[in-house]
């Protein structure tokens, strides 16, 4: 049904350090490539997400310097909190228009796009909008940070079942 693209791992450019698993930037930095072979289905919960979404913990110390950063602590981080969020997301811009040109005219703020990603995380079963699972992006020459696009959707749609139990369920 998707376009399947054969990575070559030659093709690394940058390695990417966030996260559980192994995973490196390619094509200019533009692409992300994250390496799924545990045999679960996480690849497709994350490509479905994708799809259906088609139909950073940085920004929060920089709001709080006494914030955990990733090495302090990775779970249960009690600062991550939905004011300290909306602070954050609050001195964003929206997305380029390529993310945004099908929005509707009411949702005209990075917040009011956040929220979006909120439900779809409800709608797709995501698990996983922790502090670093969201981000912002900063264009050279511009003074304005962007919230960036909605990314990791892998711990969703109950992408822990093998394909024998999906036929099962």
């Amino acid at each position: 049904m998707f376009r399947t693209v054969l990575v070559d791992g030659k093709a690394a450019e940058v390695l990417e350090s966030v996260g559980t698993k192994r995973k490196f930037w390619f094509s200019q930095g533009s692409w992300l490539f994250k390496d799924e072979a545990r045999g679960t289905g996480e690849d497709c919960a994350e490509k479905i997400a994708c799809e259906l979404a088609g139909l950073g913990n940085q920004l929060l110390l920089a709001r709080d310097p006494n914030y955990p950063g990733e090495v302090q602590r990775r779970y249960k981080v009690k600062e991550y909190t939905v004011t300290a969020v909306a602070e954050c997301i609050e001195h964003l811009a929206v997305p380029s228009a390529e993310w945004t040109e099908n929005l509707p005219n009411e949702i005209n703020t990075a917040r009011g796009i956040f929220v979006g990603y909120i439900m779809l995380d409800a709608w797709v079963a995501n698990q996983d909008r922790h502090h670093q699972n969201w981000g912002a992006i900063r264009v050279p020459d511009q003074a304005m940070m962007f919230l960036a696009p909605t990314f990791d959707h892998g711990a969703s749609l109950a992408r822990n079942l093998s394909d024998e139990d999906e036929k099962i369920a």
